[in-house]
């Protein structure tokens, strides 16, 4: 009896200080924002990382109390292995622009209604931002079968979504993140997912999964995807991979059209919180906000493995730093001359989200290497330890985000 109830005192005070964590972080964010005439009321989307699934409930009342009285955002959760002492995990996007949003607050039959303090979908300058998505039956809230089912049935609500909202459709989705919970679940979930972008004219998208150490409700599966206005200029899609040494990275392009706004990028933002206006960004830097102007949004993956012919046993943490950083930046040219090939100009990159498999690379090593392809221009990186990467036989997943001068429409490589 004694233990026990000392057990339910600890864990409830883990929870508190889990809920303080928040409360703080956001309280960066919001700071953050006011530097450039923004509030919580333009937050788009916010990402959000924790080490236990088990503080949902505190951490998601001290987040309803931050944005009480303002427009919700869209909202993706997942659990992460953080490290000691490391509660939480905030990335935040902002957008000065209107924001329309899709809100469905009661039980229906085409959606199921929020289980948070957060909205479906919101959308800005031509691109939806659709929230983390479980395997929900919208009539009964309940979870259907295992993970091919809740997978299926995820991205079912996903695109009952994007048809919510007038504009959007399944077949412009731009990327498409897909968490689950067990390893043996991978390829029913990859099947489920390339089935889905298949069937709604959308096989080129990019596509990420990742294992981590749970989700909402105890869901084997949570979908998060993105995608264009049916009325925004035509999508650039490529995919290509760089070798180098003992390194393989296949990446992949995506631009998506997008209204002229200004960006801006938080240059650092404390306590793993971020902020942004039209580009994501994170913890990194000064803190100050730097306008770019933006006609389309562009982001860069990078999954990293081993090459063909690299020793048995190998590992990518075996490999030198020098080699990741020469592999992105190689990306990164490619990537551009592919955009100038087609009157495209890429911008600096404005923020790198990086997820790393635990116990590969230490965090600041990771991070180092980040901030070094970036070759000391402002950007912030954000690096998150996961469990696995089930996608390409990667080990480690890049996504650099960056805004992109469209002189002309461009087509889809397929």
């Amino acid at each position: 009896g004694g233990a026990e109830a000392e057990g339910v005192a600890a864990e409830g005070a883990a929870a508190a200080a889990a809920a303080e964590q928040l409360t703080s972080a956001l309280g960066l964010v919001a700071k953050t924002l006011q530097r450039c005439g923004l509030g919580l009321e333009h937050v788009l989307f916010v990402r959000l990382y924790v080490s236990r699934m088990a503080h949902y409930a505190a951490i998601n009342a001290a987040y309803s109390a931050a944005f009480a009285g303002r427009p919700p955002a869209a909202r993706a959760a997942v659990e992460l292995p953080l490290g000691a002492g490391r509660a939480l995990c905030v990335e935040v996007v902002a957008c000065g622009a209107t924001k329309q949003l899709l809100h469905v607050q009661s039980i229906s039959e085409w959606a199921p209604r929020m289980i948070g303090p957060y909205c479906q979908m919101t959308a800005a300058h031509g691109v939806a931002l659709v929230a983390g998505n479980l395997g929900l039956e919208p009539a009964t809230m309940r979870l259907v079968g295992g993970t091919a089912a809740q997978a299926a049935q995820a991205l079912a609500n996903c695109g009952a979504m994007l048809r919510g909202l007038q504009g959007f459709e399944a077949k412009r989705t731009l990327q498409m993140v897909l968490y689950l919970t067990a390893e043996a679940d991978a390829d029913a979930a990859r099947r489920a997912a390339r089935r889905w972008l298949r069937g709604h004219g959308a096989a080129g998208a990019a596509l990420l999964l990742l294992q981590v150490g749970g989700l909402p409700m105890g869901a084997l599966v949570e979908v998060q995807l993105e995608a264009a206005a049916a009325a925004a200029p035509a999508l650039a899609q490529h995919s290509f991979t760089v070798t180098h040494g003992r390194l393989r990275v296949a990446c992949h392009l995506t631009v998506s059209g997008a209204s002229s706004a200004e960006a801006h990028t938080d240059t650092g933002c404390a306590g793993g919180a971020t902020a942004s206006s039209g580009a994501e960004t994170s913890a990194a830097g000064d803190g100050s906000l730097e306008p770019s102007p933006v006609a389309a949004l562009g982001t860069l993956q990078c999954l990293v493995g081993l090459a063909a012919g690299a020793a048995a046993g190998a590992e990518v943490a075996d490999v030198p730093v020098a080699q990741l950083v020469d592999s992105l930046r190689e990306a990164q040219r490619q990537a551009h001359v592919l955009l100038e090939s087609r009157a495209l100009r890429a911008g600096r990159a404005q923020h790198v989200r990086a997820f790393c498999e635990v116990g590969l690379l230490p965090a600041a090593a990771l991070r180092g290497a980040l901030l070094e392809t970036m070759a000391g221009a402002p950007c912030s990186v954000l690096a998150l330890p996961v469990e696995r990467i089930r996608t390409s036989q990667a080990r480690l997943a890049v996504q650099l985000h960056f805004a992109v001068d469209a002189r002309r429409t461009v087509a889809t490589d397929d």
